[in-house]
């Protein structure tokens, strides 16, 4: 694969393969220009949630690093290993306050995809909110 350097590439590479792998699982998208969303997207229940995709290519450690810095106003995220073309997906209360994020290759697996993909199409707003309580 090629493997751009390009940050705007990078990121609009990664937004499309996070809808190409939500579609393929029947999971509508609807790409968006908005500060911290990049995806709206409506679980098999009908339940719209949103998504901020982050990607990466492997640094010079060897580590996919993303920034997730800023105000967190997605309901997901979404990190893309680019080379691997795969994906880990994290509620954004799951993530650190920290303002970066950093995971090995081998934390991205098939397993890890289904599970992340899995989660979204079977979004519902009711159980959400009320765990949040």
């Amino acid at each position: 694969m090629h493997n751009p350097r390009n940050a705007s590439a990078i990121g609009r590479i990664g937004e499309f393969f996070v809808m190409y792998v939500l579609e393929k699982y029947g999971i509508q998208c609807h790409h968006v220009t908005r500060f911290g969303v990049d995806l709206w997207c409506q679980s098999h229940f009908g339940d719209v949630f949103t998504v901020e995709v982050k990607s990466s290519n492997k640094n010079k450690r060897g580590r996919y690093a993303y920034n997730i810095n800023g105000k967190r106003v997605a309901d997901f995220y979404v990190f893309v290993a680019l080379e691997l073309e795969t994906l880990i997906v994290r509620a954004t209360e799951e993530l650190p306050s920290a303002e970066g994020h950093q995971f090995a290759p081998h934390q991205f697996t098939v397993q890890e995809l289904e599970t992340g993909v899995k989660r979204l199409s079977n979004f519902k707003w009711t159980h959400r909110k009320l765990k949040n309580k």
